[in-house]
């Protein structure tokens, strides 16, 4: 297993991505009120279930309105976290409105420089184009670049997208949903279409699908609505810079036992193999770790997500600090600091909040046997 050996399954990291935690109405979207914490508690309670109290920090935490991202790391990964700047952008009530739109995240790794967004767009089966507006403004807002010449060296993307499936007839979908047609469904499905079209995700990838439509669900039930058509709204794509690491998809589904809501989340396993930063590929320079990271990630109403990493042995950041600033210090920080009621804590992290990016620049114990025989590695929940 994980870290906690008896104690059950652990990734290094968990991403968390969050819509519709308050009712989207006008007074919560010109409020903008922070109610994440009863969510914190709910997730924390339940990462105690497989690890140590305090074994995971909280390290990245940003709202606005209904969306919610939380990032949590293990205190090994958390003294090799830098550069923590978090967003925010709305595209929904004239624009700019929060009740739609992106909270997201950068941060280093190791020296390995991720992006993770959770977002929520326009809503309703012909809002096509406007969805991939949401998302075309969000990707300038970002400047996400999902290039060798980009900010990012790997991005996951969750959130209810709230693509559907051009299928007139919500009796039609549910009939093949019952004989589990996926492909015939994808076919139809409208976030596929947008990207073979070269419209939206350019150059991300998202793995098979292989479960039910995610929404939408008569609350409290697993049964669909009978005035909507089924649809894959709740979805995870990725993007990597294959010079510097790999990723694959170790599984990718929906969680049907959560009924609280009229999404069912969804999640996925990811390994992340870190093989050296871009810089150090471009000077020749060995890279002190090249070991596998895996990623889950979760994305809904509500939708959950998490990150393990591991690294070979090899100088400690601090260690590699000192080289740099003989003296100890260095200008990035050595601490997270209090932040919200003391969420930040352990050493080697900054963090800011902005709203504009800086300029661009099937089962978990089948997962762990295939892990432990392919030698150390991390794994990534979102």
């Amino acid at each position: 297993g994980g870290e906690g050996g008896s104690q059950g399954f652990q990734a290094d990291l968990y991403i968390i991505g969050l819509q519709e935690t308050v009712e989207l109405k006008a007074r919560e979207v010109l409020l903008n009120r922070d109610v994440s914490r009863p969510w914190q508690r709910a997730i924390e309670q339940a990462l105690r279930v497989t690890a140590p109290k305090g074994a995971y920090r909280l390290v990245v935490k940003t709202h606005l309105v209904g969306m919610l991202l939380l990032v949590y790391a293990t205190a090994q990964v958390a003294v090799n976290m830098d550069g923590v700047h978090e967003y925010t952008v709305g595209v929904g009530v004239m624009g700019v409105g929060g009740n739609k739109g992106s909270v997201a995240a950068r941060f280093r790794v190791y020296g390995h420089r991720f992006m993770v967004l959770n977002c929520h767009l326009t809503a309703h089966q012909q809002n096509v184009e406007g969805r991939n507006r949401d998302l075309n403004k969000i990707w300038r807002r970002f400047c996400v670049d999902p290039s060798e010449h980009g900010l990012d060296e790997i991005i996951f993307c969750v959130g209810d997208l709230n693509y559907r499936i051009d299928i007139k007839g919500a009796n039609i979908v549910k009939k093949l949903i019952e004989k589990a047609d996926w492909s015939s469904l994808i076919s139809f499905e409208q976030l596929t279409k947008q990207r073979a079209e070269g419209k939206v995700f350019l150059r991300f990838t998202e793995g098979p699908i292989h479960f039910p439509p995610t929404f939408k669900f008569n609350v409290g039930t697993n049964t669909y609505n009978g005035k909507r058509v089924p649809a894959w709204c709740d979805r995870i794509l990725w993007w990597r810079d294959q010079r510097v690491c790999t990723v694959s998809q170790r599984f990718y589904t929906s969680i049907s036992s959560v009924t609280e809501s009229d999404h069912k989340p969804v999640c996925a396993l990811f390994n992340v193999t870190l093989l050296g930063t871009a810089a150090e590929k471009a000077a020749g320079t060995p890279r002190f770790m090249n070991s596998p990271v895996s990623a889950v990630g979760a994305a809904a109403s509500p939708g959950f997500g998490s990150s393990i990493f591991k690294r070979m042995p090899g100088p400690s950041r601090r260690q590699k600090m000192r080289a740099r600033h003989p003296s100890g210090s260095s200008s990035e920080g050595q601490s997270f600091g209090q932040r919200d009621g003391g969420g930040y804590s352990g050493g080697g992290l900054i963090s800011s909040r902005e709203e504009t990016p800086p300029p661009p620049r099937e089962t978990i114990a089948k997962v762990e046997e295939d892990e432990k025989a392919a030698g150390p590695s991390a794994r990534i929940v979102l």
